[in-house]
């Protein structure tokens, strides 16, 4: 019997307001920890996160079952949490 294999990664970016330089180096870790139990909560895995104190990128390994435009929909609530 034949099978199949996906493995499915996403770069996801976010942007501050406006790009004001709000992610500071202190916060980062805080704000990755978060991010990062919201996507195992979609049986995902975030493999990375970066970026500067204007905007963060994502990579992030998600399950097939799920709609590929749905994905960063999900997560933008993520940054509102933390004010």
């Amino acid at each position: 019997m034949a099978g199949s294999f996906v493995c499915l990664y996403y770069h996801i970016i976010f942007s501050t307001k406006n790009r004001r330089p709000l992610l500071t180096a202190d916060l980062r870790p805080r704000l990755y920890e978060y991010i990062s139990g919201i996507v195992r909560k979609l049986d995902g895995v975030l493999i990375a996160a970066g970026g500067p104190e204007d905007h963060t990128h994502l990579l992030t390994s998600l399950l097939k079952t799920h709609a590929i435009a749905l994905h960063p929909w999900l997560l933008t609530g993520v940054p509102s949490g933390l004010e």
